[in-house]
């Protein structure tokens, strides 16, 4: 027969099983949040980056304009080619992302 001590120790360690999965359930939490986090700081940093190839965008790259896409979101010098327009406006699209700029 148990005695009290023993059932008081017994309904202890229950408790810490309870808490040993709780800790486990928050450590994948946590691990979650992480990645996201890193996830949202690599996204945070292309931005960053996007800012400040927007302030040094070129615009040309000898007599060819380049597509302000591709270089602010890729750090890319991609040509834009004049295109036929239906109406008054110069239209030129990028020869790699397909960026149209209507003039």
């Amino acid at each position: 027969m148990a005695t009290i001590a023993d059932e008081m120790k017994l309904k202890a360690q229950e408790i810490a099983d309870h808490a040993h999965a709780k800790i486990a359930r928050l450590d994948e939490e946590l691990s979650k949040i992480e990645k996201q986090k890193a996830k949202i700081d690599a996204e945070r940093h292309k931005a960053r980056g996007a800012l400040e190839r927007a302030a040094k965008f070129p615009v040309k790259s000898g007599a060819d304009y380049l597509c302000p896409l591709c270089w602010v979101d890729e750090a890319k010098a991609s040509t834009l080619r004049p295109v036929p327009s239906p109406d008054r406006h110069d239209i030129f699209r990028c020869n790699t992302c397909h960026f149209e700029a209507v003039i």
